[in-house]
């Protein structure tokens, strides 16, 4: 989720506990900077790209990470008021797990322990900004009602309730329309939501030699294919995974292929994060190439774009 809207959701359920929406009220700014502090760990741009997609929702977004940000937000608001107390401390925690389980709503997920530990998290259900969210949060704080917020977090929680609604439809009719096309069954479906386009979902469906990726139109029941990539061989993706690349890419993505292509004239193998399709190129991948003994001779990382190629 973007920063606003995590500030917003903090403001709600501080609101809805019965603090006024004030900047004079310590627990109503707590939970609102708690809420918009995980997203800090942007600083791990400093040390580049891939430290940034390696640690990003992670630490910062679990258990460790939040008791952190909660005293940091703690000791800030301490220089501006007398009457800070435990309380204090704890709507700034209660704003921070706002943040971790908003953002474990949409494709990226998190990892609530260190990445490498634990599997991501993600419900793929809401956009990273979702402005149906951000409006009833608006709403819900514009008249400084606890009521009122408590009838916004229904709507919101009443809205990811529609999206599950409308995702499973996808899968069932997405699954059915493949099946046709192709002439098998996917053995496995992935309905997610597109990253841009409120109405729109991506796909990913695994077949037993090739995964497809394509989108659905909820509204018009459009259907279409935009990616096909065969498989490589088990022994070969085997090799790959055992790279350094190959376990960055595993860190970073849940849901990835590889597939053999020609790349600067040598035979190589690319793994592609398959959440985020940008419309026929996928944002993330990563190229290896193996010697005859299935040792990596090169190991590069392309985030965001092909061209962009950091070596491993």
């Amino acid at each position: 989720m973007d920063p606003l809207t995590h500030g917003v959701i903090g403001g709600l359920v501080a609101l809805g506990a019965g603090n006024a929406v004030s900047l004079s009220e310590p627990a109503f700014i707590a939970s609102v900077l708690g809420a918009m502090a995980p997203d800090l760990d942007i600083v791990y741009h400093l040390k580049g790209q891939l430290s940034y997609l390696e640690n990003h929702r992670g630490k910062s977004h679990g258990p460790m990470g939040l008791i952190l940000w909660s005293s940091l937000v703690t000791c800030f608001l301490a220089l501006f008021f007398d009457d800070i107390s435990w309380q204090t401390w704890v709507w700034a925690l209660i704003g921070g797990i706002s943040h971790t389980l908003m953002d474990a709503f949409n494709s990226y997920g998190i990892h609530f322990t260190k990445p490498g530990r634990s599997k991501k998290i993600s419900f793929n259900l809401v956009q990273v900004f979702d402005p149906i969210i951000l409006l009833l949060g608006v709403l819900g704080l514009v008249y400084s009602s606890p009521f009122q917020a408590r009838l916004a977090l229904l709507a919101i929680a009443g809205w990811m309730v529609v999206r599950y609604c409308c995702r499973k439809i996808g899968e069932n009719k997405i699954r059915t329309w493949l099946s046709r096309v192709k002439g098998q069954q996917p053995d496995k479906i992935i309905v997610m939501p597109a990253m841009w386009g409120l109405w729109k979902w991506d796909f990913v469906a695994e077949f037993t030699s090739q995964y497809i990726s394509g989108s659905w139109w909820m509204n018009t029941d459009k259907k279409v294919i935009l990616k096909e990539i065969d498989k490589v061989e088990r022994d070969i993706k085997e090799k790959v995974l055992e790279t350094e690349a190959g376990k960055f890419f595993t860190l970073l993505t849940p849901v990835y292929a590889i597939t053999r292509e020609r790349w600067q004239d040598r035979e190589a193998f690319v793994l592609y994060d398959l959440r985020y399709l940008v419309g026929d190129r996928y944002l993330h991948r990563a190229t290896v190439i193996l010697n005859e003994q299935g040792q990596p001779l090169t190991q590069v990382i392309q985030p965001f774009s092909e061209q962009n190629c950091i070596n491993l």
